[in-house]
């Protein structure tokens, strides 16, 4: 039996005129997104993080644009752009004696180190800018191991 459905691209509602239902949705861009973002939620310590909005201090709603937010674990953190926007954020509320950053693309799933700094107050901004061009910036204290991508100015 096939079932009509109704699903969302972004705010756009598009409706399943062809009878594919979540099969079709589930092959949509925006799905393997999902995935990326699972595994990368996977790759740290999973029940340590909670909300951290207080790290982000540019963290004001935006009606264009969007809400910056932030989640951590004891020595890490993930803080989600859309848009590409520039994050200013206080790395000192992370237990390490440094910071490694680095940008997650969830459009691929690829990840670039930035830099390495001290826990102290940063701006980074993601490589792109504009619509679809989301980024999660990792913040990891420690000594891991990470892949590469992006650009920083410090303030």
């Amino acid at each position: 039996t096939r079932y009509k459905c109704k699903y969302y691209i972004g705010n756009v509602e598009k409706d399943n005129l062809n009878g594919d239902g979540w099969m079709h949705a589930i092959r949509h861009p925006g799905a393997e997104t999902l995935q990326h973002l699972k595994k990368l939620r996977l790759s740290r310590p999973y029940f340590d993080f909670r909300p951290a909005q207080e790290m982000v201090l540019n963290s004001e709603d935006d009606f264009l644009f969007g809400r910056i937010s932030a989640a951590r674990g004891k020595d890490y953190a993930f803080i989600y752009t859309p848009y590409g926007r520039e994050i200013k954020v206080d790395c000192s509320q992370l237990e390490a004696q440094f910071i490694r950053a680095s940008w997650f693309n969830p459009r691929t799933g690829e990840e670039k180190l930035i830099c390495q700094i001290p826990p102290r107050k940063a701006i980074f901004v993601p490589e792109t800018q504009g619509k679809g061009q989301d980024w999660v910036l990792i913040l990891d204290g420690g000594k891991r191991k990470w892949k590469e991508i992006g650009q920083i100015i410090h303030e």
